[in-house]
């Protein structure tokens, strides 16, 4: 993580050098990337509550990283198109699974538009994927290969690196000695341009080092706005009489576009998407009610694991799987039948059973020993969290925006308990 620092601020000072000397073009994206990581720096430093909010899901963060990879994937096509004969087919070949590789990442970052739609997905995604989203890379959580952790981040990490460290670096040697000619030149082609290395390496830094939370989402936004920078600045295939036809601000524009449009999509899709839904509002209250009756009854009393924790924040089945609480047979909610989160195999199957929303988002647990109280709540009809916490997690100033949530009084242990170890009453 040291040399990643040290890349990061030796190499920015060289960039930009380089830049003023040989490209204003370049110089002027350069500034644009600056401007959006000197602004997450500096709120995130200075404003935690702020920059949690920003990098929450379905704000503006996630949407303008979206639309960076979208607006890479793009460019990327469209240099493709415009390279046709003119370029080695490895080149393109390459270049083609790069903007495949920027939709990929762009669907998997809203989740394929699972909250978007409000859709239920797959079995196996309620079960296995932590977050129970339409995505694979939560799948990798906690998992590794080859004794390499295949975790969001180590994975995006080793994207920076190898890609837009190692890869620009090495299109500079004479590839002659060690590769065939046509593979150095199209890596000459494919290669992100050097002036980009500090970004990546940044990005590669605070993933591994993560100064803050939610820095990870910071970093996302980061790489797709560099992969922007990227399919602006790739070597054209054209004459340079032809290149120097672009104007200065080509790629400060394009990388600027994901962050602008950000902003304005969330808003749009609240009122245009989402909107009122009274009958959901209604449903989701019934089936908080339900879940409260069920774990003051049953789940809460039969589990010691509270006492032994300062908090929890979870979803309410990974926070089931975890034995947090119990359903058993006799749930309301579930209406007689058991969870998968108790089983191995069967249960309630749906919805109910995965303790979903009536907008396809998890139900949520969090519990404050200091408080004296478990929450279990649901992001309501915008599907992402309002409420706001404090960097210790303590919500602050109750269920804010149109988050939906019931309490349930703490358990605590019986003089029973105390004495002999076994079991736990509700509190009166």
């Amino acid at each position: 993580m040291n040399l990643l620092a040290i890349v990061t601020v030796v190499g920015s000072g060289v960039a930009h050098g380089a830049a003023l000397r040989s490209s204003r073009r370049t110089l002027a994206g350069l500034v644009v990337l600056d401007a959006v990581a000197l602004t997450l720096v500096s709120t995130a430093a200075q404003n935690p509550p702020l920059f949690r909010a920003w990098m929450q899901e379905d704000g503006w963060a996630e949407w303008s990283t979206c639309l960076a990879f979208l607006v890479a994937a793009i460019g990327g096509a469209v240099w493709v198109r415009r390279s046709e004969g003119q370029v080695p087919p490895l080149a393109r070949l390459a270049v083609s699974a790069i903007s495949a590789f920027c939709v990929f990442v762009a669907g998997e970052e809203i989740s394929w538009g699972q909250r978007l739609f409000a859709f239920v997905p797959p079995d196996v995604f309620l079960h296995r994927n932590y977050q129970q989203e339409l995505n694979l890379h939560n799948f990798l959580k906690h998992k590794s290969f080859l004794g390499f952790p295949l975790d969001t981040r180590f994975v995006i990490a080793a994207i920076a690196c190898g890609y837009g460290i190692a890869l620009p670096l090495a299109a500079r040697l004479n590839w002659s000695r060690w590769w065939p000619e046509h593979v150095g030149t199209a890596a000459r082609y494919f290669a992100p341009t050097r002036y980009l290395v500090p970004g990546f390496a940044a990005v590669a830094w605070v993933e591994l080092a993560y100064p803050v939370d939610l820095a990870g989402e910071s970093a996302e936004l980061l790489l797709g706005l560099l992969f922007v920078a990227d399919a602006a600045e790739r070597r054209s295939p054209r004459s340079r009489a032809a290149r120097t036809r672009h104007p200065t601000w080509q790629t400060a524009r394009l990388v600027a576009l994901p962050v602008a449009l950000g902003p304005m999509v969330q808003p749009v899709v609240e009122r245009l998407v989402y909107g009122a839904d009274e009958a959901a509002v209604a449903l989701a209250r019934s089936e908080l009610e339900q879940l409260r009756r069920d774990l003051e009854i049953e789940g809460v009393a039969r589990h010691d694991k509270w006492r032994s924790k300062r908090s929890v924040h979870k979803r309410l089945f990974t926070a089931t799987q975890a034995g947090y609480f119990r359903f058993g047979a006799g749930s309301s909610f579930l209406r007689g039948q058991r969870t998968p989160a108790e089983l191995e195999k069967g249960g309630r199957r749906d919805r109910r059973g995965y303790f979903i929303d009536p907008w396809s988002n998890p139900y949520w647990v969090i519990y404050r020993r200091a408080q004296a109280e478990i929450l279990i709540y649901s992001f309501g009809p915008d599907r992402r969290r309002d409420s706001e916490f404090d960097d210790r997690g303590w919500l602050i100033d109750g269920i804010g925006g149109d988050d939906i949530a019931v309490r349930i009084a703490a358990p605590r242990r019986s003089a029973r308990a105390t004495r002999h170890g076994e079991g736990v009453q509700p509190a009166e």
